[in-house]
């Protein structure tokens, strides 16, 4: 997230990256690196919304965040932010304990100030949670970016055209959304770099993947062939 962005979208388009599905997707935008100048401010406006993100039953019809597939996986979540905050991160909302005695339940939680070589930067979280970071330069949040073991989807930031196409050529990632969120049209390739898979599927990427390829080899003429054990 660059200072020159449109700040109302892109804050409306990371809490929807961010946590939409409780944050258990594949596309999550979990890791929010944000430019120094602008991070006071969007801390201070992103914390305020996702305080007021509704948690609870997921049959009513105004919750936002439900509860998680399993207690395994909730505690996994809530490790890797403890984890963090033990490293020296910071909260700027949420935090560790449940908001409900009963069901899976993870609050919509904020990390500040997060190491890059934390588990909650590096890791899918799949999990209500966003660990934010500062960046310098664009050297600087190219490299962060690159430095987890997965790439699926990338989200950028920015009112320069040059700068996000820049950004986006080299960020390794399958996907990268460009000021928007979770837009997607099912003809396009989708997939992802690194441990984030192989392959890509959409349109006609995903009839090779669902193909088996033949190599039938036939000679137009006879050809010698070595005679092997007759000497």
């Amino acid at each position: 997230m660059f200072a020159d962005c449109d700040l109302d979208r892109a804050i409306e388009g990371t809490l929807l990256c961010a946590f939409a599905n409780n944050g258990e997707a594949c596309v999550a935008g979990s890791r929010l690196l944000v430019e120094r100048s602008l991070l006071p401010e969007l801390v201070e406006r992103f914390t305020a919304r996702v305080r007021r993100i509704i948690v609870g039953d997921p049959l009513e019809e105004q919750t936002e965040v439900g509860p998680l597939i399993s207690r395994a996986h909730r505690d996994h979540v809530v490790g890797l932010v403890a984890e963090a905050l033990a490293q020296g991160a910071r909260l700027g909302c949420g935090g560790l304990e449940p908001p409900f005695p009963v069901g899976f339940y993870a609050q919509p939680t904020v990390v500040l100030d997060v190491p890059p070589h934390a588990r909650l930067a590096r890791e899918e979280v799949l999990g209500p949670v966003v660990a934010v970071s500062a960046f310098d330069s664009e050297d600087e949040v190219v490299k962060d970016a690159n430095a987890s073991p997965y790439g699926l989807a990338a989200y950028v930031w920015t009112q320069s055209p040059e700068r996000l196409f820049r950004v986006a050529q080299r960020l390794r990632s399958g996907t990268v959304w460009a000021n928007t969120s979770l837009v997607r049209d099912i003809r396009v390739p989708f997939g992802g770099y690194k441990q984030s898979g192989i392959g890509r599927v959409g349109g006609g990427f995903s009839v090779n993947a669902f193909t088996e390829v033949k190599n039938t080899c036939v000679t137009i003429e006879p050809l010698p062939l070595p005679r092997l054990g007759d000497r």
